[in-house]
């Protein structure tokens, strides 16, 4: 998993560096058009949702400077309207991500969490000082874990025996987007939904899903791309 140094390097782009990024995203959505997915998220749910980020901003100007990262390394506003779909729905039991940025996307799983009156997040990171945004949503439904992020991962999931929803947004190197796609897989159950962000910087999020034979579903901005994996018979949402 790459240090918050590393990942703020690599996002510092030049006006030429992010037309190629964009570029290579546009790339992969064409390639993969035939999965894209535009969810039918209902109003209780979108209202909800936005009722909860304006929370979150509210509170990103209270603690902005001591923030590790810019704005743009949270997830994108769709990409979290469907995370939050899916939690409030299924009510999930223990939810799993790895890469915790500034906490955009930890503070919208306990939000929802916290409406359904169930369920635990695990948060998995390399380095302290992350999560910040969580702020006061943190409860007593948020376990954060620092530590050397495979063998982190791998007690953990050996420990909790069990993932309903699994998140990845850490180091998106090939090698390490599979090992965790496998690493969750195994814990799954019926009904549970495997997720990653910029899906679009390799082949490692379509690989897996031609491996254990679930089409995948893709939903596409202009900058980056999120892929969702539904784990058995089950329709996914």
């Amino acid at each position: 998993m790459l240090t918050n140094k590393q990942l703020l390097k690599m996002h510092s782009l030049t006006a030429r560096q992010k037309a190629m990024f964009f570029s290579k995203n546009l790339a992969f959505l064409l390639s993969n058009s035939r999965f894209l997915y535009s969810p039918a998220v209902p109003a209780w749910a979108r209202n909800e949702y936005e009722t909860e980020v304006a929370d979150a901003y509210r509170y990103w100007g209270k603690v902005e400077r001591s923030m590790t990262f810019p704005k743009s390394f949270n997830l994108m506003m769709d990409f979290g309207l469907y995370l939050y779909y899916v939690i409030r729905s299924t009510k999930p039991a223990v939810v799993v991500e790895t890469g915790a940025g500034n906490g955009y996307s930890s503070r919208i799983i306990l939000a929802a969490l916290g409406r359904n009156r169930k369920g635990t997040l695990y948060t998995v990171d390399v380095e302290r000082g992350v999560a910040k945004l969580v702020g006061d949503r943190a409860g007593g439904r948020w376990r954060l874990i620092i530590g050397k992020p495979r063998a982190t991962l791998t007690r953990l999931l050996d420990r909790i025996g069990r993932v309903d929803v699994f998140l990845h947004d850490s180091d998106h190197s090939y090698g390490n987007m599979m090992f965790e796609f496998r690493a969750a897989w195994k814990k799954m159950k019926n009904g549970s939904y495997l997720m990653s962000d910029d899906i679009n910087v390799n082949r490692a999020f379509m690989d897996f899903a031609d491996v254990v034979g679930v089409r995948p579903r893709v939903i596409a901005s202009y900058r980056r791309s999120f892929g969702i994996l539904g784990y058995g018979s089950h329709r996914s949402l």
